[in-house]
């Protein structure tokens, strides 16, 4: 590169190059962007109006992460504002509660981001209870430890992202958020903040992109990772977010699981277990 990556206008045009070269409609600007909790006010090392054009020139959109109480103060002031620029939605992230207020928020936030035709992907959140279905622009929720854990966590998550599938997914859309990135054998994993690893096999696991239902999918990972295995890159993005017949194949809970999906005419097919974590 001919740039310093980091969160800056060069960095998210790079991104915005790698999602047009790879089909991908969206990129997330993640937290950075703005002053703080000021969504308002936009870091000088970012041009968000230069980044909307250039991605809009490359048939790339924009969703802008932001703090859930960012979005609770700024929603009437930053939502017309960001959707008249040409921003397609907002990840809202640390809801990290579910009372009465945490839920009643979550409705108002849709409801007003609707209005201002954005979608809404929570994240840092609890399961779905039905939102999705009053406001259909709320295409994400969370409500499962992603796979950014890997970071921090040591617990056996490969018998966690087998056990999903029974249980937290038959609530609704979930944001594991499959990643690309190295992984190791069990017993030789350890914790890594800035370049973590994945405890598994070497296997990729594609698998992600066919078994859970997530219809904001992410490319978790930075570009140079899946351009270095282009082919398993190709697959991924082809395979759809959202599916008109889902028929289970096999399975046993924390073990293993076989799903079949049909988009129109095309089946996709993704298998995972504990020992493989993706086929």
């Amino acid at each position: 590169m001919d740039f310093k990556a980091g969160i800056n206008t060069p960095t998210y045009k790079y991104y915005i190059d790698f999602a047009a070269a790879n089909k991908i409609p969206y990129i997330i600007m993640d937290g950075g962007w703005s002053e703080g909790l000021d969504l308002a006010k936009v870091v000088p090392a970012i041009n968000l109006q230069e980044i909307l054009d250039y991605g809009k020139r490359k048939g790339v959109d924009v969703i802008l992460w932001a703090s859930w109480y960012a979005v609770t103060q700024q929603m009437e002031t930053v939502f017309p504002l960001y959707s008249k620029m040409g921003v397609k939605g907002f990840k809202i992230d640390f809801v990290d509660r579910d009372d009465q207020k945490a839920v009643a928020s979550l409705y108002a936030i849709a409801a007003k981001a609707a209005e201002n035709h954005l979608l809404v992907d929570y994240h840092g959140v609890f399961k779905p209870t039905g939102l999705q279905r009053t406001y259909p622009n709320v295409v994400g929720y969370e409500g499962v430890k992603g796979l950014e854990n890997y970071k921090w966590a040591v617990e056996d998550q490969p018998r966690y992202v087998v056990s999903i599938p029974y249980i937290r997914m038959m609530a609704g859309p979930n944001g594991l958020y499959p990643r690309r990135h190295e992984k190791c054998q069990q017993g030789k994993f350890q914790t890594n903040r800035g370049e973590p690893d994945e405890s598994g096999d070497s296997l990729p696991a594609t698998a992600m992109y066919v078994v859970f239902e997530a219809p904001l999918q992410m490319l978790s990972d930075n570009p140079t990772t899946y351009m270095k295995e282009q082919e398993c890159t190709d697959f991924i993005t082809k395979v759809p977010t959202t599916f008109d017949e889902t028929v289970p194949l096999d399975g046993k809970v924390g073990e293993y699981v076989a799903l079949a999906r049909r988009k129109g005419d095309t089946w996709y097919v993704g298998a995972m277990s504990i020992g493989t974590h993706g086929i």
